[in-house]
């Protein structure tokens, strides 16, 4: 994968994030907890899921709901690499 690929991922990521937690994406930084800095609650939580789902295209299985996985910025755009990758 390319960098700018990467970016893209990175970017369209953070726009999710953005959208669903009601701040502009320039605001977000990769070390933004999605819980604790961005305010991301149960329901939020689910429309993330969907919307990223739709986004890249991809179908999220139990497994994928490893708190570890959705942690923080970086941590969400790094397991949307991995399943756009796979």
């Amino acid at each position: 994968m390319t960098n700018t690929s990467i970016d893209s991922i990175y970017n369209q990521v953070v726009h999710v994030i953005g959208k669903i937690v009601k701040k502009s994406p320039e605001n977000i930084v990769d070390d933004h907890q999605l819980i604790e800095d961005l305010g991301l609650d149960s329901l939020l939580f689910l429309d993330l899921l969907a919307e990223l789902e739709a986004k890249f295209g991809f179908e999220l299985s139990i497994d994928d709901f490893d708190p570890e996985y959705f942690h923080s910025v970086h941590s969400t755009v790094a397991f949307v690499k991995d399943r756009v990758q796979a």
